[in-house]
């Protein structure tokens, strides 16, 4: 893996993680990567924004893409 690449995702765990430094369970770890899928999906058009909403159990969700 390279620095970039992990220099990005300790970027997407700690804004997920709201600057906490505890280290994220495995259950934690599994949502995140959950959510993570779902925007993946979305951002490159295997899933609908209707998809999304209901993967990620929200409504009214703006997406400026």
């Amino acid at each position: 893996m390279n620095l970039q690449f992990e220099n990005q995702l300790l970027d997407i765990i700690d804004i997920y993680c709201d600057g906490s430094k505890e280290a994220l369970d495995g259950d934690e770890v599994d949502t995140l990567v959950e959510h993570l899928r779902n925007q993946l999906n979305l951002i490159n058009g295997n899933i609908t924004n209707k998809e999304y909403e209901e993967l990620e159990g929200i409504t009214d969700l703006y997406i400026p893409f």
